[in-house]
């Protein structure tokens, strides 16, 4: 560990460092290891882009949130020459709109309630409308907020594992261990192309690996000739260059989501290593080598590196194309961070408009009741047959509407067209109001004689 803190900043993770350390440990055995060291730092950020991004790694999310209830609970108790038009809204043709009501008022089995209610017109109904309205209203902005802060959530998954399969294959679409993640060892490697340094991961460790004449020169059978010189500098060299060490590279990637102070870490120890090997003046962009700046891999170790020098000129490290991607990885997961912090309470007010709402609605129920605790009625009150006459006219010439008073013994007159008390219902009302009248003139007989005896001292 104390190579491990002089050379590589403080800034790395245990996960990075455990990882360097593994390599060291196992690489520095043999004395030809000279990049050895670039090794491990190219192939521990290579594993750590090597993980996979996933919606759980932001943690669980709230459940989808659900505005039926509250637009129902608005709907049901519209004012009523809103309820009974022929459209309201988006339910735009007749059609839908009875079919909406239907839904509304209609039970899911014959035996149950129905979903909703809709209660007598008053004041207070029309209030709690407009009260739920606005409830509706803020509901709809904090799904809308929810569902955005989702989307974005969903966009960062995949644009991290975009960004770390960039990182090791030099493209987001490009398959590990494909020829298209390499270059040419004049772009890719050396002093006087090293326009394409840092296109992918494997192509740099592919840079420090091979050279005419290495051996073992990332770690005890970890090397390459087949990338070098003039003769063997094609892309498809730099494939076999890998395929050479990749085992000893890839290692086994533990299954797990990258973290953001992960990746960071990987590239500390990346830029604490860079130009530390190279013993030439302009060192300072250097990844492996020896003595010489060339890194064409001519001849020896002292050539198998990569040069950025073309790269950072302008961008400083993050010029460098791997570099870059998982800097920009990185940063995804920040933002995949605070989109799920922005889910949670927007889906926590929906589920409170909501229940706000039904407190609303349930108070009309209440009020309903509590009208009717007047005081008792008394003996010589008649049933008032007409208010049940009335709350069928109510439905006027909508036969829906008549169809949702069936169970008080409302029917709808086709012929007449209008929305009437059932004959028979009309007939046992009737029938029990005489009887109550012929009672109440009984009690009324009994109070008289009470009256007309004398009384006596």
């Amino acid at each position: 560990m104390l190579i491990i803190e002089h050379h590589i900043s403080k800034e790395p993770t245990m996960f990075v460092s455990a990882g360097l350390a593994f390599f060291f440990a196992e690489i520095t055995t043999h004395a030809a290891n000279e990049n050895h060291r670039p090794f491990a730092v190219l192939c521990s950020a290579y594993r750590t882009a090597s993980q996979k991004a996933t919606e759980e790694m932001f943690g669980q999310a709230p459940p989808q949130p659900d505005l039926s209830d509250i637009t129902n609970l608005q709907l049901v108790i519209l004012p009523e020459q809103n309820f009974t038009n022929s459209t309201n809204g988006i339910f735009n043709t007749a059609a839908a709109w009875t079919a909406k009501k239907k839904e509304l008022l209609t039970p899911k089995k014959p035996k149950d309630d129905t979903p909703y209610r809709r209660y007598k017109p008053t004041r207070l109904n029309d209030v709690v409308n407009a009260r739920i309205s606005k409830l509706a209203a803020q509901a709809a902005d904090a799904l809308a907020a929810n569902n955005t802060a989702k989307q974005e959530r969903d966009q960062a998954v995949v644009d991290i594992n975009n960004y770390l399969t960039a990182a090791r294959n030099g493209g987001n679409d490009t398959a590990d261990d494909a020829v298209s993640a390499f270059g040419s060892r004049n772009d890719a490697c050396s002093t006087a192309g090293g326009t394409a340094a840092g296109k992918s991961l494997s192509n740099d460790v592919a840079c420090i690996c091979s050279s005419a004449s290495a051996s073992n020169i990332c770690g005890d059978a970890v090397s390459s000739t087949a990338y070098q010189g003039s003769s063997n500098n094609a892309a498809s060299d730099a494939q076999t260059a890998w395929n050479a060490v990749k085992a000893a590279c890839k290692g086994k990637t533990e299954q797990r989501p990258p973290t953001a102070p992960e990746l960071l870490g990987a590239i500390s120890a990346f830029k604490a290593e860079l130009g530390a090997s190279a013993k030439v003046a302009t060192s300072q962009y250097i990844l492996g080598g020896g003595t010489s700046a060339a890194c064409n891999g001519a001849t020896g170790a002292d050539h198998a590196c990569v040069n950025y020098a073309k790269r950072v000129d302008n961008h400083g490290i993050a010029g460098i194309p791997w570099v870059g991607n998982i800097l920009a990885a990185a940063h995804s997961i920040r933002k995949g961070e605070q989109a799920m912090t922005q889910m949670q309470p927007a889906a926590a007010q929906v589920v409170t408009l909501t229940n706000a709402a039904w407190g609303l609605y349930d108070s009309l129920a209440a009020a309903e009741v509590i009208s009717g605790l007047g005081p008792q009625q008394t003996a010589d009150k008649p049933i008032n047959k007409a208010a049940t006459d009335e709350e069928c006219n109510s439905a006027g010439d909508n036969e829906y509407n008549c169809k949702t008073l069936k169970e008080k013994g409302c029917v709808f007159n086709k012929e007449g067209k209008k929305c009437e008390l059932k004959k028979d219902v009309k007939e046992k009302l009737e029938k029990k109001d005489r009887k109550q009248r012929k009672k109440n003139d009984n009690v009324q007989i009994k109070q008289r004689d009470c009256e007309i005896v004398p009384a006596y001292k």
